[in-house]
């Protein structure tokens, strides 16, 4: 996916970047929904999620993984 890139292999965020470690499955999967249509951009103005071939499951999936991590 390549989330690390920005997002720091722990996932905890940097400066402008946020944290996707521990947020509610709930609020990512909407984010990752949102990348996906295209209706958010990176403050950069880059999707870099609009690409991703992510269905509902794998959504979810990712979204609970980013949940467990702190």
């Amino acid at each position: 996916l390549g989330c690390s890139d920005c997002h720091q292999a722990s996932f905890a965020g940097q400066e402008d970047v946020p944290r996707l470690a521990g947020q509610v499955p709930a609020y990512t999967v909407l984010q990752l929904q949102a990348f996906q249509a295209g209706e958010r951009t990176h403050g950069t103005g880059e999707n870099a999620a609009s690409g991703l071939a992510l269905d509902a499951d794998a959504m979810q999936n990712l979204a609970h993984f980013f949940a467990g991590l702190r």
